[in-house]
């Protein structure tokens, strides 16, 4: 990407220009507040009205055995077609077809049975991250040693993800371990424990996607050798890879983990510093500089002057005019094989009825 001229700072200021706010230290708490929102809101927008190619990513989802959904990359915003999503060219079946949450439940509901996935639909988000205990108990069985355990349950209609404390436990020669605590909703559990005095909490293969509505204990006896590689993959909090994933539904559920390939847009990354710079190639920073100061005056409900209107329309058409030669932050400019159409399933806040060209 070209090295850019304007930072976090300089849009805030070009809106408390547009403004009037000459004096930002005068500014009450939720003036500040919302000054710092205005030029985030400003690149997502104009990430919005063009297929920017530095934005197009290429995805790979793998989808678990039993589980109907699957966990779309943290920076999703929208597919970039209906036909988005397919098994790959070698493989014989069908590409997924598009339809809308309510009708996969209603398929669920009638017939919850598992196969090649036919359907797909956007999901909820995950809104919520919980702690929720695990418990451990000693029967007899086949192992012995220090153990830690903790479980991973996520829901397959709320988008929440509970997260269990870490229990630890030390059981004698000839025994098993009885992990519990997890909610009993719809979803799917994971339980995760380390090796004998270990640290690193490893999936325990055969619980890797237990259903949570009819399993409410498992027992444990899997012998150190045989743990899985997969780690717990959320940090403490979580906040920082779960909040705010969307969730993409799958019908039937899957009966095998088929790799589902196909293209997408990314979000702009988000400004937080002052010296950050905007998520946008050098040819979009003049009409961004003016989309800032509209997205300000809409913001506090004003209309933009007719001046700034007619240069930021201009200023638009020539950075897509020029966005085909620029090269993206990730590399070089994905090849489109797959052409371009509107309508296609969107991201956080979107729903398939919401068909406006990106």
């Amino acid at each position: 990407m070209a090295n850019l001229s304007v930072t976090f700072e300089d849009l805030r200021v070009v809106a408390a220009r547009a403004l009037g706010w000459t004096d930002r230290s005068n500014l009450a708490t939720d003036e500040e507040t919302n000054l710092n929102l205005i030029p985030n809101l400003a690149v997502a927008e104009l990430a919005r009205v063009y297929d920017w190619p530095y934005l197009r990513k290429q995805c790979v989802l793998m989808p678990t055995v039993d589980q109907p959904f699957v966990l779309l990359p943290a920076d999703f915003d929208q597919f970039r077609r209906e036909q988005a999503l397919n098994y790959g060219p070698s493989a014989s079946y069908a590409e997924l077809r598009w339809t809308d949450a309510s009708d996969i439940e209603n398929r669920r509901a009638a017939s919850d049975y598992a196969d090649v996935p036919q359907l797909a639909a956007m999901g909820g988000t995950i809104d919520e991250l919980t702690a929720a205990t695990a418990t451990a108990s000693v029967g007899a069985g086949s192992f012995s040693g220090t153990f830690a355990y903790r479980w991973r349950h996520v829901s397959s209609d709320l988008g929440v993800v509970t997260l269990s404390t870490i229990a630890s436990i030390t059981v004698a020669s000839k025994a098993h371990v009885t992990v519990s605590g997890w909610p009993t909703t719809p979803g799917t559990v994971s339980i995760y424990r380390t090796v004998t005095t270990g640290t690193s909490l490893r999936a325990i293969t055969a619980a890797a996607a237990l259903s949570a509505a009819s399993v409410s204990s498992y027992d444990d006896s899997t012998a150190d050798g045989s743990l899985s590689a997969t780690t717990f993959p959320d940090s403490a909090s979580s906040s920082d890879t779960l909040l705010g994933r969307r969730m993409l539904l799958l019908w039937p559920k899957p009966s095998a983990a088929l790799p589902l390939y196909g293209y997408y847009r990314r979000m702009p990354r988000t400004m937080s510093a002052s010296s950050d710079t905007p998520d946008v190639t050098a040819a979009m920073i003049p009409p961004l500089r003016e989309l800032t100061k509209i997205v300000a005056l809409r913001e506090r409900n004003r209309a933009p002057n007719e001046n700034i209107n007619a240069s930021y329309g201009p200023l638009l058409s020539q950075a897509i005019a020029t966005s085909g030669h620029e090269n993206p932050s990730n590399g070089a400019p994905l090849r489109d094989i797959r052409g371009f159409t509107d309508g296609a399933p969107r991201g956080r806040n979107m729903t398939l009825s919401d068909r406006s060209t990106w």
